[in-house]
């Protein structure tokens, strides 16, 4: 995997929520999520970070990749530069961040119960300014309504609203660029939203049960 001192740190993050609903569950866990995980951070270096990149070589911070997945990866971030929406949104890099770490002691309400956690997040790219977030995805979705479907099966709406929640935002923007066709779908999600509440209901579930097992 890419070395990032991010997953190093202590406080919890949305990932530390999904291990534990992985935990928790009697889901069985797909055998090739290291590499899924590990094509994602190519995916985001590539288009978010493409200082870090040697694209004749193939690597990122010198550590190499698999051929047909670098070409894979190169071929999606043309797709998403293409997307009018996502183009116009990077454009302006005054207000624009890449890779923003938040770090935040979050007050939770369980129902009724509350507690506190320390916790973090980390954008892909953000405007802080006018309080919007987005993430890229990779997906095997091949449509519109595709994608809309696995945004609840993988729970990116628990991910975009502790994002929201822990950068104080109004907005957050999904967007997944397929791996079969290289089409690039989009979910707007605000804060009154029904995808806000149900991953708000989502986090607050995991944050409750963390709480109990590693909390002090």
């Amino acid at each position: 995997m890419i070395q990032d001192t991010y997953f190093l740190r202590k406080e919890v993050s949305n990932s530390d929520l999904t291990s534990l609903k992985n935990e928790l569950s009697s889901k069985d866990i797909d055998g090739n999520i290291e590499k899924h995980y590990r094509f994602g951070s190519l995916l985001d270096i590539v288009i978010t970070e493409p200082h870090r990149v040697n694209f004749y070589k193939q690597t990122i911070d010198d550590e190499k990749f698999d051929k047909i997945d670098f070409k894979k990866a190169e071929k999606m971030k043309n797709a998403v530069l293409k997307d009018d929406y996502f183009r116009d949104f990077i454009r302006n890099t005054n207000d624009t961040e890449f890779q923003k770490i938040f770090i935040k002691k979050h007050k939770f309400n369980y129902l009724g119960i509350l507690f506190e956690l320390d916790c973090r997040c980390k954008f892909d790219i953000i405007k802080e300014k006018i309080k919007i977030g987005l993430d890229l995805k990779s997906t095997s979705s091949k449509s519109q309504k595709e994608f809309e479907a696995s945004i609840q099966y993988f729970d990116y709406d628990r991910q975009a609203a502790w994002y929201m929640d822990l950068a104080e935002i109004d907005y957050f923007v999904i967007i997944g660029i397929s791996k079969e066709n290289f089409k690039v779908f989009k979910a707007f999600i605000k804060r009154d939203s029904e995808m806000y509440r149900s991953g708000l209901e989502k986090y607050s579930y995991l944050a409750f049960k963390y709480n109990l097992i590693y909390g002090v």
